[in-house]
């Protein structure tokens, strides 16, 4: 596969996987938590929260629950975003 189509190709999953921390980050405010009192109704560390909302880590099953939970909301519309490496074929 050509560099150029390699590198679109990571960019594209980059950017697909950081849509959907930023709508992390999006529905935290809207709901008036601050990271840190986020991080403290989740459970999880206010570091691995913000690596989450850059979009450098991705949460498995249980975290996205906790964060869907704190947040109030389903867990569907936290991964309704997630890239799927079998949609881009």
């Amino acid at each position: 596969m050509p560099l150029a189509l390699r590198t679109s190709s990571r960019y594209a999953s980059h950017m697909a996987e950081s849509t959907t921390w930023v709508q992390l980050r999006v529905l935290r405010t809207k709901d008036g938590h601050s990271i840190t009192s986020l991080s403290k109704a989740a459970g999880i560390s206010v570091s691995y929260l913000s690596e989450l909302e850059s979009g450098s880590r991705e949460p498995n099953a249980g975290m996205t629950k906790k964060l869907a939970v704190a947040l109030n909301v389903p867990m569907s519309v936290l991964e309704k975003h997630r890239y799927h490496p079998e949609d881009a074929a």
